[in-house]
């Protein structure tokens, strides 16, 4: 039989300042897992999907980095596009 879940997740955390690592080890994703698994368990199955660290995309931002990896998964457009004026909007969404 195959795994399934009811509800799939995408995560967006802003992990410490400071921190270097795995996002599946940053303190307020794990966090987030907990909050979703006390709300959702045992009633329903979930996955997180994919996690993304907002603070890695806004530094790719900043620095022009478009090949960040984390970037292209959040916002998978070409520089052309209006990245720089996407990450002022996202600012807004996400603060």
């Amino acid at each position: 039989m195959k795994n399934t879940s009811d509800i799939d997740f995408v995560v967006y955390v802003r992990c410490d300042p400071d921190f270097e690592g795995g996002i599946n080890s940053c303190e307020q994703y794990k966090n987030a897992e907990k909050i979703i698994e006390k709300i959702l368990s045992p009633q329903y199955a979930f996955q997180i999907l994919d996690a993304i660290d907002l603070n890695v995309v806004e530094k790719a931002i900043r620095e022009k980095n478009y090949e960040d990896e984390m970037t292209m998964r959040l916002l998978p457009i070409a520089p052309s596009a209006g990245l720089l004026t996407i990450a002022s909007s996202l600012r807004w969404r996400i603060c």
